[in-house]
């Protein structure tokens, strides 16, 4: 049986839809009339039934006379169907529709914003996503003010997909769905949206724990709320993250399950993942015919859909099979494919960017020649025609040249962000988690010396970085993370990754280190930034502590199963934890000899256990304190 081949974290389903308790809440407004009831069954199947709900949708929308908050209503939740059955050009129209009569008609503040988020929901799962993040931002705003809970958190979740989905930054993504979680405890709204999305992250950030449990909790509200769409998807991510556990033979029957269920919804975007998942299996069992087809049989099904996340993943299940295969031309041209397909998803957000730019652009336009028309009617009164029409047709060459300039100016500065997005951390301008990935991906670890040289990644994070921020404010959290940025890259050589790996938690990796050279290195870093406090202001300074924690990889000299930079971060994050536990500003390293004794898991569960087999080795700065548990140490 071949190694597992590891997918690239959980497959995110774009459901960017509000909870179906925001649609229910705007189905109460205005007091109760002759459409309630159909529209509630139609927000109550929109995401279990999208096909039925589909159906419900246009017959209402086939009277002429509907009112005009009952229009937008049965086209919020055709939009929303739409999305989740891969009709992504009805979804966009549907929104398209919504933002029209929105213009047109004033509705009441409240029920606007619910329209709003919906709306923005809808155009970023039918592949708008700059329009979707606009109405998103727009309504956040109002509904923040207001304290609408359902809104908050709705319009949280899809702030935090575009992250995650579109931009890869999970740890900022993350951020986004603890407050919604936080307004959802405090409020009491349960949607189980919210969970499944979490867990989806989780995974992608290789916190497969924490992410298994997330999905429990998905299921269960899916299952309270009768919702099965939610309730297959969520048995696809368990299965998926299974495989990627090396656990096919549980796996198989839960990926087999799920297909069918959601063949009979149907539900393409779910069934694709699933699909994803089984030609992964199938290619580890060795079954490389059967592995091809079921990837081909995942891109069919969200052809032609907003889903370019779901193909995507479908398609690079396709390269791994014809690699295997050894059809390396096929496996070239599909790479090409998939690269254009990217590429098309960073033109479409570009040209939505651009649009809106020309929008405000020529509504300026408009007003500046509104006013040199009043400027010209009083100047008709002194000067004669020929020179009043001369300075019109030098004012509009002017104006003309000043608008083609700004338009090509926003253009490049438009480009140049997704470029930068795609790399660099906004605030630091240290790499970002995926382009670090990226490097780590094509980095050689295995490449050593000797048996004592290996790669090496540590995981840095803030001491008490929330107190920075609770009694500083967050402009002074920023200027930490700054500052601690540049400390670190003057500590690093030049072929090192140095990146923000989320929120105050940073990453670096290096090539060709020994256990001694780590450990001074690891020291160096402490001390850089303990010794050189953080000003703040004129006259104020805050200390700025860390804690590290460091792995090799591979983590062994010898191991039956590969052992990658997946498994270092691991075990460093594991350190990392332990160094907060054992009183912070320190270091703790984990770093295997000789053959593996035990597998990596195991070391993660209990490194002391792990360090009296000899094979592994614990370092530290100062006595450690392992906690069999580990939480999430971002709070410092």
């Amino acid at each position: 049986m071949r190694t597992l081949v590891r997918v690239s974290g959980a497959i995110g389903l774009v459901l960017a839809l509000a909870p179906p308790a925001v649609a229910q809440e705007a189905a109460k407004a205005p007091p109760p009339g002759p459409y309630d009831a159909t529209l509630s069954e139609c927000f109550a199947r929109q995401r279990s039934e999208p096909g039925a709900a589909i159906g419900i949708a246009e017959g209402l929308l086939r009277n002429g006379s509907l009112p005009v908050d009952v229009k937008i209503k049965a086209l919020s939740c055709l939009g929303m169907a739409s999305g989740i059955a891969g009709d992504g050009v009805r979804a966009v129209a549907s929104a398209t529709r919504i933002e029209l009569l929105l213009s047109e008609n004033e509705m009441p503040p409240a029920f606007t914003l619910r329209a709003l988020s919906n709306a923005g929901a809808i155009f970023h799962a039918g592949g708008e996503v700059y329009r979707g993040l606009e109405l998103y931002l727009r309504a956040y705003e109002v509904a923040a003010a207001a304290e609408l809970d359902l809104v908050r958190i709705a319009t949280l979740i899809n702030i935090g997909l575009i992250h995650g989905d579109e931009l890869g930054a999970y740890a900022e993504a993350e951020n986004y769905f603890k407050r919604a979680q936080d307004v959802s405890t405090s409020s009491g709204h349960e949607d189980p949206l919210l969970a499944y999305n979490r867990a989806i992250n989780y995974a992608r950030m290789g916190r497969d724990a924490d992410a298994m449990a997330t999905l429990d909790l998905a299921a269960a509200a899916a299952a309270r709320q009768g919702n099965k769409l939610f309730s297959y998807r969520a048995l696809t991510e368990r299965a998926g993250l299974l495989v990627r556990a090396g656990k096919g033979e549980e796996a198989m029957p839960l990926l087999l399950r799920a297909i069918a269920m959601q063949r009979a919804l149907p539900d393409p975007a779910g069934e694709s993942a699933s699909l994803v998942y089984l030609a992964a299996l199938q290619l580890a069992q060795g079954d490389d015919s059967a592995s091809l087809e079921s990837a081909q049989a995942a891109e069919r099904l969200v052809l032609g859909a907003g889903f370019r996340k779901e193909r995507r993943l479908a398609m690079n299940a396709q390269v791994a099979a014809l690699r295997a295969l050894g059809e390396a031309d096929m496996a070239f041209e599909k790479v090409l494919q998939l690269h254009e397909l990217e590429l098309d998803g960073l033109r479409a957000f570009n040209r939505q960017g651009i649009k809106r730019q020309a929008r405000l652009q020529e509504a300026a336009r408009e007003r500046e020649v509104e006013g040199l028309r009043q400027v010209g009617e009083i100047q008709s009164l002194k000067l004669a025609n020929a020179r009043r029409l001369r300075n019109f047709a030098i004012a509009g060459v002017v104006l003309l040249l000043a608008v083609g300039s700004a338009f090509a100016y926003s253009q490049r500065r438009i480009q140049g962000k997704l470029r930068s997005l795609s790399r660099l951390d906004g605030l630091t301008g240290l790499m970002n988690r995926r382009a670090a990935a990226s490097r780590l991906d094509g980095s050689k670890g295995e490449e050593m010396g000797s048996a004592d040289v290996r790669g090496v990644v540590l995981l840095i994070d803030v001491d008490h970085f929330k107190a920075i921020n609770d009694q500083h404010g967050h402009g002074a959290g920023d200027r930490a993370l700054i500052a601690l940025s540049d400390r670190m890259k003057s500590c690093c050589r030049p072929d090192d990754i140095v990146a923000r790996w989320g929120g105050e938690e940073f990453m670096i990796a290096c090539q060709r280190v020994t256990l001694e050279q780590a450990q001074r290195f690891a020291e160096r870093l402490r001390a850089v930034a303990a010794n050189t406090p953080v000003t703040i202001s004129e006259t104020e300074e805050v200390p700025l502590k860390i804690s590290i924690g460091f792995a090799p990889y591979p983590f062994h000299e010898s191991s039956p199963a590969p052992e990658t930079w997946h498994d270092a971060i691991r075990l460093a994050d594991r350190s990392l934890y332990a160094a907060k536990n054992s009183g912070r500003d320190m270091w703790v390293g984990l770093w295997g000899h000789g053959a593996a004794v035990l597998d990596i898991n195991a070391i993660l569960e209990s490194p002391e256990r792990a360090a009296a087999t000899d094979s592994v080795e614990i370092v530290s700065l100062r006595p450690v304190v392992w906690s069999e548990a580990t939480g999430d140490g971002g709070n410092g």
